[in-house]
């Protein structure tokens, strides 16, 4: 059953990298704020990865409502910690209150994308796609 982290998984080692290490040229070119978009997409994805995980894991709806309302207070928390290391321990780095805000707001997202798709497919569709 753990198998159905693996994606999350990979996708954190991929996600941490774009945040710590990678350096973007020119900061998104002549489009405005658009580092604050990757960093919605980014939460946005490991939040589904995330959700998905869970959905798979845990068979007891009351178990799955504890991780999930977990999972997307930890990633909030997350986002915060990945703005301070960047503000005070990456030197080329920077951290930023409104990279907090997208990151926030890509996982309120994800989450709500993730769980309104999936209460509004039809049972059969939705017992095929929680087969995966």
């Amino acid at each position: 059953k753990l198998i159905y982290f693996l994606p999350l998984i990979c996708w954190f080692f991929i996600f941490n990298y774009l945040l710590f290490f990678f350096k973007p040229s020119g900061e998104g070119g002549n489009i405005p704020n658009a580092d604050k978009f990757i960093h919605t997409i980014l939460f946005m994805i490991l939040t589904i990865l995330g959700v998905f995980a869970g959905i798979k894991y845990y068979n007891q709806k009351k178990k799955l409502n504890s991780y999930l309302r977990t999972f997307i207070l930890l990633g909030i928390l997350f986002a915060a910690i990945t703005e301070l290391i960047q503000a005070f321990i990456i030197p080329a780095r920077t951290g930023d209150y409104a990279d907090f805000i997208a990151d926030s707001i890509g996982i309120l997202i994800g989450y709500y994308l993730f769980t309104k798709t999936l209460s509004k497919m039809p049972i059969n569709l939705k017992k095929l796609f929680l087969k995966l």
